[in-house]
């Protein structure tokens, strides 16, 4: 059962069915995965049938043209999905964390989050957040990013910049740009620019095995024009402020797809050890797949008593 505001609820047949869904169409093409590894490209085909699935508008309100699933749905979903295709799952997870935590903390100004949950829901438009930098890493408040708004003399900005780390860069809508405010006030803000905009560069530099496919490139921005209306937010910088991925929508869907590997990595050490080895006697076979059998309980059993683990005794 899984606790919601206070309530178990041992059973939600609209989220059973999201998780279903998005199940079934991993298996349908978990051929792909392997192949988009190898040449480091997105999962189109997937993450199209996710999209046609509503998957990605999944968090969103009803009356944006979403599906109103709440964080612990969107988890579930994710595992299951992150057992055929792990790096589409961490992908899109990416995306779901922007619409799922603006849906919830409604920090934007109200016209644009209508405008952008809107894209979404109803022209399949894909989001992240851009933050980490090739010098000073992921935001930890120590430094305001290098990635600037500079005022371009007529009322406007102009953002220069790069961000390493930009999963699902390729096939992104729009990017919230983390950056800081060159006008002298020590700010920070986020920034929403089209990723289509002509001063906008992707540098093919990400080539991680097993994660590939997240096409998690540098994002160059030379220039890229900026109103005061891309403006989402600006803060006075400070650790709270440098942080602007952080929170559930965050961590648990990322979590939830490394949940998802490690569900098949299960699954896959348990086939295997079922498989009788070259000249192995059925009889022999038997025997090892009760010693793994053995050897997992054992390990089970230590994970659940931390005295064990630590090479004490219970008494």
């Amino acid at each position: 059962m899984i606790a919601v505001n206070g309530n178990f609820r041992a059973r939600d047949g609209r989220r059973d069915q999201l998780v279903e869904t998005v199940r079934s169409l991993g298996q349908r093409h978990a051929a792909g995965a392997a192949r988009h590894d190898l040449d480091g490209t997105v999962h189109r085909a997937l993450l199209d049938d996710l999209c046609a699935a509503g998957y990605h508008a999944a968090p969103i309100e009803r009356w944006h043209g979403g599906g109103s699933h709440r964080l612990v749905d969107i988890v579930m979903a994710q595992a299951a999905l992150a057992e055929y295709d792990a790096a589409t799952a961490l992908g899109i997870g990416m995306h779901l964390m922007v619409v799922g935590t603006e849906s919830w903390a409604k920090t934007w100004p109200e016209w644009r989050r209508q405008q952008v949950l809107r894209s979404v829901a109803e022209q399949n438009a894909l989001l992240n957040v851009l933050a980490t930098e090739p010098m000073t890493g992921a935001p930890q408040g120590r430094t305001p990013p290098a990635t600037a708004l500079w005022p371009n003399g007529n009322g406007g900005w102009r953002l220069h910049g790069e961000k390493t780390y930009s999963t699902f860069a390729p096939v992104l809508t729009q990017a919230i740009v983390f950056c800081s405010i060159g006008d002298h006030s020590g700010d920070v803000g986020r920034v929403l620019v089209r990723m289509d905009d002509p001063a906008i560069a992707i540098e093919h530099t990400w080539d991680t095995v097993g994660m590939r496919a997240t096409a998690s490139h540098t994002v160059h921005f030379a220039g890229v024009p900026v109103s005061d209306a891309d403006l989402l937010a600006r803060a006075p910088f400070s650790r709270r402020a440098s942080r602007p991925a952080m929170g559930p929508w965050f961590a648990l869907p990322v979590a939830a797809a490394y949940l998802g590997i490690a569900r098949a990595s299960r699954d896959e050490a348990v086939l295997a050890a079922r498989r009788p080895r070259a000249g192995q006697t059925e009889a022999a076979a038997n025997e090892t797949r009760r010693a793994h059998r053995r050897d997992r309980t054992a390990t089970l059993r230590r994970r659940s008593h931390p005295r064990l683990s630590r090479g004490g005794s219970r008494r």
